[in-house]
């Protein structure tokens, strides 16, 4: 037995606790040992498409339905039958619904869940287009008398039988409903009030239901929750609400509290002075309130521990002063009007402007290209800058900030970044250990020297020609180029770096990346980009195999067909310059699985005596390939992104 099997169950089941569930699950083909830690592993997480895949509904799939329901009752079952005890159920059905499957199976996996003392309960449906098939949650389970967290997000009812049954939930301490029907507010404020160790309640898009009348038997409807009253819960530390028009809060323990409208226009009602113990704030969307040097005085003579304030979708004066001893996290997002902002805050740790919605960088923001920024913290760590003007004058000063550690600054194309820039940014900040600039001039050749450095991130920089870097401990160096591709120097680096390209495919690209030291490209994780308005690179031969990377990531868009003349020499340019590991392609339109079957036919070519040498007497990078291997995932974004990633 080795030395680690033969610790103690709960040192194990922790380790466990740290891995995705199904890497978990594979320690359980390791040994015996593994198998029983396994098996008694008490945090239960059952998720449908791990074990059923994707759609589409054929046998197949329905078959692997069985299976899946079987497996989640006969888990339940075992740890009931053998009296263990269950810390965490989580249910998470993405393409299962009540069509496939019926409420007894949910109401029994939750009962078994029960009397296995379970403590956590997850349940995430998929959402549904009838009311009548959603989920009423079942009274019986307020009989865990261990449960302490509750979390409910997806197509389920909770009906009034729930919220008046004479029992309650006296161990509760987290409750989370998101996009959850309910009965009535009021039934629900006397429901929250019978749990009195309630600690964190979250209430995300949750509805009122109304059934069917006597009068019109075909008629239901749904509407947002109006108001809710939160009184007299002495233990209640968090509150996190959005979509409620009116809310009041009596809870002198608070710390946290967020607050989200779902509409500019609907007025609201938010009463929470009472809460003086409040640490956290997060407001979004009060655009009928400006905040003003005034307001911010009275929040903190309300609030005197306030240590975390964001703002999101404000109205501000052009001129603010924040003064506050206290005050560690401040962030800004979507702000207008603001010109100025002046910061008297000692221990300020954290503080972020965040742009326009289609603005992805951290920024200072202001309608106007004089935003002018003042940061006098010396213990600030964090500082992310971008103006809304890339061509205004930089106006930002934060030389105090001498205990700086991390750096973003983009779209300041009115500073050109030199040799001696960076020799006054690392003397000014000696304790700076990651640094990002994008969209900035540079000169045609720069040296970057840091012995504190472990994060560099230059994107897009102009004029670029040659990259010196001499820094003992990086670790990781992202560099997105486009089409300039500029010699990269590694004179002093980690034995851990990481390093990651973003470029497009042309001729230059294989010498590009046999400019990089050979150490470094077994780390080399390489994005190249085939735009659609790009003409497709024409064949050429190579005398030699490529250098070997670790990673190459391919995007490409709009692909039509398998066509070998549009597409074959655009990949036999991109192998002749580099020779991955491992090859991903991401298709945002067109006929994925065509390019594919095309692409792996030119891989397999020796079954055709086909290769890409240019003589007799050289080896091209397909002599290279041994094995090839096709995955497919579908990332759960807007665009459906296919990515298809092959071993070589």
């Amino acid at each position: 037995m080795d030395q680690i099997s033969g610790l103690p169950k709960i040192i194990l089941h922790n380790i466990l606790s740290k891995l995705p569930t199904k890497d978990a699950a594979r320690t359980s083909i390791l040994s015996k040992e593994w198998r029983k830690t396994w098996l008694t592993f008490p945090i239960l997480d059952f998720c449908d498409t791990l074990v059923m895949g994707e759609p589409p509904y054929d046998e197949v799939f329905l078959s692997k339905k069985n299976i899946f329901v079987d497996y989640v009752k006969k888990t339940l079952q075992r740890f009931c039958d053998r009296g263990l005890a269950i810390k965490k159920f989580k249910l998470t059905l993405n393409c299962l619904d009540f069509e496939d499957l019926s409420h007894q199976h949910l109401d029994l996996w939750l009962k078994l869940a029960c009397e296995s003392g379970v403590k956590t309960i997850e349940v995430y449906l998929s959402d549904a287009d009838d009311i009548g098939q959603w989920y009423i949650f079942p009274p019986s389970l307020l009989e865990a008398k261990s449960l302490n967290k509750l979390v409910l997000m997806g197509e389920i009812k909770i009906d009034l039988e729930f919220l008046n049954h004479s029992n309650r939930f006296f161990s509760l301490q987290e409750l989370s409903l998101w996009s959850v029907l309910l009965p009535d507010e009021r039934e629900f404020e006397r429901f929250i009030s019978r749990c009195p160790l309630i600690e964190h309640i979250t209430l995300r898009g949750c509805c009122v239901y109304k059934p069917p009348t006597i009068w019109d038997q075909q008629v239901s409807w749904t509407s947002p929750l109006k108001s809710i009253s939160m009184r007299s819960l002495q233990k209640l530390k968090v509150f996190d609400v959005q979509g409620i028009q009116e809310v009041y809060i009596d809870a002198p323990n608070l710390e946290s509290l967020c607050y989200i409208r779902n509409s500019r226009d609907v007025p609201y009602k938010l009463d929470f002075d009472s809460c003086r113990n409040l640490r956290l704030l997060h407001l979004w969307s009060w655009n009928s309130t400006v905040l003003s040097d005034k307001w911010f005085i009275e929040l903190f003579s309300k609030f005197p521990f306030l240590e975390s304030l964001k703002f999101e979708n404000f109205s501000i004066s052009e001129s603010i002063n924040i003064s506050n001893a206290q005050l560690k996290v401040l962030v800004f997002s979507n702000c207008c009007n603001l010109k100025e902002v002046n910061i008297d805050a000692p221990n300020l740790i954290s503080c972020g402007f965040f742009g326009g919605p289609l603005r992805r960088a951290v920024s200072f923001l202001s309608s106007s290209s004089q935003l002018e920024v003042h940061i006098d913290s010396p213990n600030l760590e964090n500082l992310s800058y971008c103006p809304l003007d890339s061509n205004a004058p930089v106006k930002l000063n934060f030389d105090s900030c001498t205990k700086l550690r991390c750096l973003c600054l983009n779209d300041l194309k009115s500073t050109i970044i030199s040799d001696k820039w960076f020799l006054e940014l690392f003397s000014k900040y000696p304790l700076l250990e990651s640094l990002k600039l994008c969209n900035f001039p540079m000169s045609e050749r720069i040296n970057i020297k840091s012995a504190q450095l472990k994060v560099l991130k230059l994107y897009h920089c102009s004029n670029l020609k040659e990259v010196n870097i001499d820094a003992p401990h990086l670790i990781s160096l992202d560099y997105h180029c486009g089409f300039a591709k500029p010699v990269i120097s590694l004179m002093k680096y980690s034995n851990k770096l990481e390093v990651h390209v973003d470029t497009c495919v042309d001729y230059r690209l294989r010498d590009f990346i046999q400019n990089i030291p050979e150490k470094v490209l077994a780390s080399l994780s390489l994005i190249v980009r085939s735009y659609r308005d790009d003409p497709y690179l024409p064949a050429f031969q190579v005398s030699s195999i490529p250098a070997r990377i670790k990673h190459l990531d391919f995007g490409l868009h709009a692909v039509q067909n398998s066509n070998e003349a549009l597409y074959g020499p655009l990949m036999n340019c991109l192998l002749s310059s580099c020779f991955p590991e491992k090859i991903s392609f991401r298709f945002i339109l067109g006929n994925s699985t065509a390019f594919i079957e095309f692409f792996y036919e030119m891989l397999m070519g020796s079954k055709k005596g086909e290769c890409h040498c240019s003589s007799g007497n050289t080896k091209c990078w397909w002599h290279a390939l041994k094995v090839v291997k096709i995955s497919r995932s579908f990332p759960p974004d807007k665009f459906k992104t296919i990515t298809y990633s092959l071993e070589m």
